[in-house]
């Protein structure tokens, strides 16, 4: 008889009204090699919102996956499919994620994952995972993976609180990026899309953090013309 899978006694302590942070808690007692994991809500590139961090790093991680419009959790929304990223120093990943793999290291994760998530056969989120040391994710570590990429699912739609989110997390920064796409959409004359690629190009260009940027368009620090 096989050993039985000590994730399954973890996902049982799980109810309906668990929240996004309680499974991501569980996530990682049942994937002890996880260093810390995340979930953000999105539709595309330009709307993400993470609703659960479970460390500074996992913020970090976010957060730069925000500013650059990239890695491997908008792969994994845009494909459908779990990426999962044994060593992101591989020149490869430096060269498919120029702005997120460096950040994404100077934050402390070097082996990453992410899972998407559905509802009703769309995609609407995605669990990310990161661990601070190279390796590959076994077939177990996957399989668990997606188990609680499900459950994290079922908590955004059915929890009690605000979205299934962690009350804790604060995406203040994420507020004033939007802010700022209103103002250069106005002195521009684009859309959403252009504004917010004008941004991080700025914020790339300069080696500065799009919160910042954005808070010198709106402190009118920094202006763009058409």
């Amino acid at each position: 008889m096989a050993d039985p899978d000590p994730a399954d006694a973890i996902l049982a302590t799980l109810t309906s009204s668990s929240t996004v942070a309680q499974v991501g808690g569980a996530c990682l007692r049942a994937l002890p090699r996880i260093s810390g994991t995340a979930v953000a809500i999105l539709t595309g590139v330009n709307t993400r919102r993470s609703v659960f961090t479970s460390d500074d790093v996992s913020a970090a991680i976010e957060d730069a996956q925000f500013e650059h419009g990239e890695g491997p959790c908008f792969e994994a929304f845009r494909t459908g499919v779990p990426v999962f990223v044994a060593d992101l120093r591989d020149p490869v990943h430096v060269a498919s994620w120029p702005g997120y793999v460096p950040a994404a290291l100077l934050a402390g994760a070097v082996a990453v994952a992410a899972l998407p998530i559905t509802a009703g056969g769309r995609r609407f989120a995605v669990l990310d995972l990161y661990r601070s040391i190279a390796g590959p994710f076994d077939d177990n570590e996957a399989a668990t993976a997606a188990r609680f990429a499900d459950a994290a699912g079922h908590a955004l739609l059915h929890a009690p609180s605000a979205g299934g989110a962690d009350a804790d997390y604060a995406p203040e920064r994420r507020d004033v990026v939007h802010q700022a796409v209103g103002m250069v959409m106005v002195q521009v004359g684009g859309n959403r899309h252009d504004a917010l690629a004008r941004l991080r190009a700025h914020a790339y260009a300069t080696e500065t953090h799009l919160a910042d940027t954005a808070a010198d368009v709106l402190g009118h620090r920094l202006s763009f013309t058409p």
